[in-house]
């Protein structure tokens, strides 16, 4: 037997030869459509980076809007709940003064029942009790020195012993909630000593 040997021929060569000749341009168009296809791909996902960072900083400023604004409606209805507090309070304090009015003549008030000035007194003390709950407290001028943010001066008076623009008496009674002047009191102050 024997073998079978290669035969040597020139279209053998050939064809080796023009396989290898057509594949590299085909080679080049491939990396070459390839390089474009990541070329493009780079392009969009500059494109989506550039997009998600504004979106995310779109997202972060809404989101910053949305407390904000929370924050300030909350600080909204803070202010109304207490300037319907205060409102409320106000319209109670006709109340106060009637009952301080009515204890101020002693002698009036002695005369009245023993019976009927008890029931007077608790429900001067359910008033007191509301008014406390709620934080008001009336404000004590007297011997203090006047005060036009919380006082509302009614009467001048000369005292010689008292130095200008004291408190010497109390006309009507003010109010205040923590710092708040619901109503200021109306009060008497000293002019100092009189002129002579």
């Amino acid at each position: 037997m024997s073998k079978k040997e290669p035969k040597n021929t020139p279209d053998a060569d050939l064809e080796i030869v023009a396989d290898n000749h057509q594949s590299e341009p085909e080679l080049e168009l491939i990396e070459q459509a390839e390089g474009q296809k990541i070329k493009s791909l780079k392009t969009k996902l500059k494109a989506a980076e550039v997009a998600k960072k504004k979106l995310l900083e779109d997202l972060q400023r809404a989101k910053a809007d949305f407390l904000n604004t929370r924050k300030r409606l909350e600080e909204e209805r803070e202010r109304d709940r207490t300037k319907a507090t205060e409102e409320h309070i106000r319209s109670l304090l006709p109340l106060c003064d009637s009952f301080e009015l009515a204890k101020q003549d002693k002698e009036a008030w002695e005369k009245i029942d023993a019976s009927w000035r008890q029931g007077m007194d608790a429900i001067y003390s359910q008033l007191k009790s509301i008014l406390e709950a709620n934080r008001v407290e009336p404000i004590e001028p007297i011997g203090q020195p006047f005060d036009p943010a919380c006082h509302e001066a009614v009467e001048v008076r000369a005292d010689e012993k008292i130095a200008t623009d004291t408190v010497l008496a109390v006309v009507q009674t003010g109010y205040i909630i923590g710092d708040s002047v619901i109503r200021p009191a109306k009060v008497t102050i000293s002019s100092g000593p009189a002129n002579n």
